[in-house]
């Protein structure tokens, strides 16, 4: 059974903007993001899994942090490029949201939809990179009996 942090990733790969800056190379890891740029990384992150209990079962979110390690320099230009990667990715998400186009998630669970909660933001920086952040939101359904993911 593929977990839902893979299934994310997967998704997301699928936004033609990562393409865009990885190049042929790159890649989006999972719970891991190197020093250099630019990379790419999904992380788990804290949350209550349980949004609503019904009889026939239940509601959920799993918590995530798209991070990435870009250049980071005084230039107005880099910064604007930066924060705009983030804006278009909240843009792309959705849209994706909109046409029902979610992550595929196994078991028997059933997307429902992937929120943005926090905008990309800086969360550190050094003389020569920065590490940005966006925190998502996968909001499914698991009805009872379900494989947990």
């Amino acid at each position: 059974m593929k977990p839902a942090i893979k299934a994310m990733r997967d998704w997301l790969l699928t936004c033609p903007l990562f393409e865009e800056q990885l190049g042929e190379f790159g890649t989006l890891r999972m719970n891991f993001l190197g020093p250099d740029p630019v990379q790419f990384s999904i992380e788990d992150s804290p949350t209550d899994p349980v949004l609503q209990r019904y009889f026939s079962g239940a509601r959920k979110a799993k918590n995530y942090a798209l991070t990435s390690r870009m250049e980071f320099t005084e230039s107005q230009t880099e910064a604007a490029a930066n924060s705009g990667f983030f804006d278009q990715l909240c843009a792309w998400i959705d849209l994706q949201n909109e046409q029902r186009n979610l992550p595929r998630l196994d078991g028997g669970l059933v997307a429902e939809a992937v929120a943005v909660n926090t905008s990309g933001y800086i969360i550190q920086t050094t003389s020569s990179t920065c590490k940005f952040q966006l925190q998502l939101q996968l909001q499914y359904y698991q009805p009872k009996g379900a494989l947990i993911l």
